[in-house]
C-alpha cells in the first residue's frame, strides 16, 4: 500500500525538479559576471548538442561518429551565407540549417546502409573528410584560423529587441536558454509520437522492426536528420556565443565529446546527455584553471564513471526511484 501512495510522488519529482533548476537558469545570470554568464550559455548550447544525440544514439541506438558534422556546417553556412552572400543574419541561419540538413540525409542515407562496426566506420570517414575540406579550403572555410562573425548585434524584435553577441550577453543567453526549453519540448513531444516509438523499436530489435514492416533505413535517415537539425541550431548558437568558427568544430574530437557527454548523462532521457554536457562543460573548466594536465583527469573520470555509473548519471537516479 505504501509503494502504491508513493509513486504519485515519484512522478511528480523529477518534473519539480525541472522546473526549479529551469527557474535557477533563468535567475543566475543577474549574479554572475560576464565570463561565467558566457560559461553558462556555452553550456547550454553544448546541452542542446548533447540532447540532439540522444535521438540517434539514445533512441535509435545508432553509434554516430560524425554529429559534429551538422554542428559545423550550420555555423559555417550561417555566417559565409551572411558575410559572403550579404543576406541578413536570420536567413543566413535559415541557409546554415538548411544546408545542414541536406548534408544530413546525405550522411544517412550512406551511412544506414551499414549496421554496426560498418556504420561506425562510415561516420568516421564523413567526419574525416569534411574536416579536411575544411582544414583545407583556407580561401573559403578559413582553416584552422577560422572565420569572424563580424554582426555584433541582430534585431530580435525589430524596434524592441536586440540580440547581443558581446561575452556574456544577457539577450543571448536568454535567446539560448529559451531555444534550449522550446527543443527540449519538441523532442519530448517527438520521442514519445508513434515515430519515436519505432526509433525505439529499432534500437530494441532491428530484425523484429523490419520483419513487422517498417522501411527501417528510412527511419534512420530521418532520424539522423531530425537530430542534425537540432544540432544545426546547436552550432549557429556556438557562433553567436563565440563569435568565431574553425574547422576544429567539424573535427572528429567534437562528435566523440558529445558521444563521452551522452554516456556520462545517461542516454535515452534527453536530460541525461544535456546534464552530462552541462556538467562536463563547468569541470572542463575548472581542472584547465588549475592545472595543465586537466585531460589526464577527465579521461580518469569517465573511466570511473562508466565503470560504476554504466547507465549514467540519469540512469542511476531512475534506479533509486524505483
Amino acid at each position: 500500500m505504501h509503494r502504491e501512495e508513493s509513486h504519485p510522488t515519484r512522478r511528480l519529482f523529477l518534473p519539480l525538479c525541472g522546473g526549479i533548476f529551469f527557474l535557477i537558469l533563468c535567475l543566475i545570470p543577474y549574479v554572475l559576471s560576464p565570463y561565467y554568464r558566457f560559461l553558462v550559455t556555452l553550456a547550454l548550447i553544448y546541452g542542446l548538442f548533447a540532447m540532439s544525440y540522444d535521438i540517434v544514439l539514445g533512441y535509435t541506438g545508432l553509434v554516430s561518429v560524425c554529429h559534429a558534422i551538422p554542428f559545423g556546417i550550420a555555423a559555417y553556412g550561417t555566417l559565409l551565407a551572411s558575410q559572403r552572400l550579404g543576406v541578413n543574419l536570420w536567413i543566413g541561419t535559415l541557409i546554415g540549417m538548411t544546408l545542414s540538413a541536406v548534408v544530413g540525409w546525405i550522411v544517412g542515407f550512406f551511412s544506414t546502409r551499414s549496421r554496426g562496426a560498418g556504420f561506425i566506420i562510415m561516420t568516421i570517414i564523413f567526419t574525416l573528410v569534411l574536416y579536411t575540406i575544411t582544414l583545407t579550403w583556407t580561401n573559403f572555410t578559413g582553416g584552422e584560423n577560422g572565420l569572424m562573425l563580424k554582426t555584433r548585434t541582430v534585431a530580435l524584435i525589430p524596434g524592441f529587441i536586440t540580440l547581443s553577441f558581446k561575452v556574456g550577453s544577457m539577450s543571448l543567453y536568454y535567446f539560448t536558454l529559451v531555444t534550449l526549453a522550446v527543443s527540449y519540448v519538441i523532442c519530448r513531444r517527438i520521442i514519445s509520437s508513434p515515430f519515436g516509438m519505432i526509433l525505439q523499436a529499432i534500437r530494441g530489435n532491428e530484425v523484429r522492426a523490419k520483419a513487422i514492416g517498417y522501411h527501417v533505413e528510412r527511419y534512420k535517415i530521418l532520424s539522423n536528420i531530425i537530430a542534425g537539425i537540432f544540432a544545426s541550431m546547436a552550432g549557429i548558437l556556438f557562433l553567436f556565443a563565440n563569435c568565431f568558427i574553425s574547422a576544429d568544430v567539424v573535427g572528429i574530437h567534437t562528435s566523440v565529446e558529445v558521444i563521452i557527454w551522452s554516456l556520462l548523462g545517461g542516454i535515452g532521457s534527453l536530460v541525461g546527455p544535456l546534464f552530462g554536457a552541462m556538467f562536463m562543460t563547468f569541470l572542463t573548466d575548472f581542472l584547465r584553471k588549475i592545472t595543465e594536465n586537466y585531460l589526464i583527469i577527465l579521461g580518469a573520470l569517465f573511466f570511473f564513471a562508466v565503470l560504476f555509473f554504466p547507465d549514467g548519471i540519469a540512469g542511476f537516479i531512475r534506479a533509486r526511484m524505483k
